[in-house]
C-alpha cells in the first residue's frame, strides 16, 4: 500500500467514526457543536468571529435548550441586536435545538 492509499484509508476510518458518532448521538447538542456555529457569527465592525474574539463566556445546554452568556466589544454596542439575532439564528440551525437564549454580560 502506498502513502496515498494509507492517507485515504485513514480518512475513510475517520469519516466512518464521525458518522457513527453523529448517528449514535444525533439528538444530542454539544458545546463543541454550538461553538462551531458561533464561530460563523462575525462582528461586522471588526470583521472577526465572536469565538476568536473571546466574546463567549459560557454555554449551558439542557434538553437541547441552549443558554449562551456572552459579552460585546463595548457596552452599548450599536450592533448588539444584530449580533444577538445572528447568534440565535446560527445556533438554532443545529438539529434538535429547541430554544436559544442569549445573555449579554460585561
Amino acid at each position: 500500500m502506498n502513502d496515498n492509499e494509507n492517507i485515504e484509508n485513514k480518512n475513510n476510518v475517520m469519516n466512518n467514526a464521525e458518522n457513527n458518532v453523529e448517528k449514535n448521538s444525533k439528538n444530542i447538542v454539544t458545546k463543541d457543536m454550538v461553538m462551531k456555529k458561533l464561530s460563523e457569527v462575525i462582528d461586522p465592525e471588526i470583521g472577526a468571529d465572536i469565538v476568536s474574539m473571546n466574546l463567549i463566556k459560557d454555554i449551558q445546554i439542557k434538553n437541547n435548550d441552549i443558554y449562551i452568556k456572552m459579552t460585546l466589544t463595548i457596552p452599548g454596542c450599536p450592533l448588539a441586536d444584530m449580533i444577538i439575532a445572528d447568534v440565535k439564528y446560527k445556533v438554532s440551525q443545529l438539529p434538535n435545538v429547541k430554544n436559544v437564549d442569549v445573555e449579554i454580560v460585561f
